[in-house]
């Protein structure tokens, strides 16, 4: 099963353009995220709704790019530990880069709640130096999983 986020929230910048809906295939459609100068990063995640919890696999896969070259990591919501875990972390610039990861260890952790269906949420975050403008521009954010 492949899905697109149900929403996006934004953790650090503002919104410049798009939506959760501009995330769903990669089809020049971006959500855009300004960074927060302060801060000099970019901050958001999707959240995926309606996930199994038990799952023998979940693949994430992300294409974006930056309006200039920063530090991106793209994680995953780590429900049982309640901390972030990286998938990818690369320096991406205004080329467009494709991330696709796996998570076959504990993939369940990765879902909120026990049983049933919960949420799955992914992070996208980009840093810059403090005080530098950019911004972040994604173009896909899918899951897939597999059921035992």
């Amino acid at each position: 099963m492949t899905a697109p986020p149900a929403w996006v929230a934004i953790q650090s910048g503002s919104r410049r353009s798009g939506d959760a809906g501009s995330l769903r295939a990669n089809d020049g459609s971006f959500l855009e995220v300004n960074a927060d100068r302060r801060s000099g990063r970019s901050s958001w995640y999707g959240t995926f709704t309606l996930v199994p919890n038990a799952l023998a696999s979940l693949f994430v896969a992300y294409r974006g790019s930056n309006s200039a070259a920063c530090s991106q990591t793209v994680s995953l919501w780590n429900w049982a530990t309640g901390v972030w875990v990286t998938l990818d972390s690369q320096t991406v610039g205004s080329t467009e880069t494709a991330v696709a990861e796996s998570r076959t260890s504990a993939p369940g952790a990765f879902v909120s709640g026990s049983s049933g269906a919960g949420t799955v949420a992914v992070r996208v975050r980009c840093t810059r130096t403090a005080g530098t403008s950019f911004f972040s521009r994604g173009d896909l954010l899918t899951i897939s999983y597999e059921k035992p």
